[in-house]
């Protein structure tokens, strides 16, 4: 069935015997092709199967781009992953690299705004994206991107709410790094 789907560039018959089979169990050979049907016709669903099935990280460069691209295009947070991990984010060029990081804001992803951040410092965003990348690290409890955000800008450009939260969230978390950034924006006094 599988074959027969790779045959007729059928997304859809190739999702149906990913689901009755794993494509694990497939060749390296035919999981390239599936993966190549799903760039060819823009399913992030397929592309996840196939990357799933077999490390994208052993396909090219330039594939590990396309699937990228088409993450981007999807808004998809699981394939922009699959992608990041396979192929470091920071060969990409800065642009894409924000348009990453605009995902994961959009999408509430902290793993996703800690890869574009590890990619390229987020000291070359706006202070306006600094700050929404400081919220989501709040909002999700995340003191590593905590620390990015306050790496990338000041905590001191922020309120004086928004500083007692950081600290909170580094007493919660026993963070000495980010309670340290915490009181050289507002003296604990």
């Amino acid at each position: 069935v599988l074959q027969l789907a790779l045959a007729k560039d059928s997304v859809e018959l190739a999702l149906e015997a990913s689901k009755a089979r794993a494509l694990a169990s497939y060749s390296d050979n035919t999981i390239k092709r599936v993966l190549q049907l799903a760039l060819a016709k823009d399913s992030v669903e397929l592309a996840l199967e196939a990357s799933k099935a077999w490390a994208l990280a052993s396909n090219s460069d330039d594939t590990i781009k396309r699937v990228l691209q088409l993450a981007l295009a999807k808004d998809s947070v699981d394939l922009a992953l699959e992608a990041s991990k396979a192929w470091a984010l920071a060969s990409n060029s800065d642009d894409t690299i924000k348009r990453v990081l605009q995902l994961a804001l959009a999408k509430d992803s902290v793993d996703l705004a800690l890869e574009a951040s590890k990619a390229r410092s987020l000291s070359r965003n706006s202070d306006d994206t600094i700050k929404r990348v400081l919220q989501l690290a709040l909002a999700k409890d995340s003191v590593d991107l905590a620390l990015e955000a306050s790496k990338a800008r000041s905590l001191s450009r922020n309120s004086d709410d928004t500083i007692k939260r950081v600290l909170q969230l580094a007493l919660a978390k026993d963070s000495v790094d980010l309670a340290l950034e915490a009181s050289k924006a507002r003296p604990l006094a």
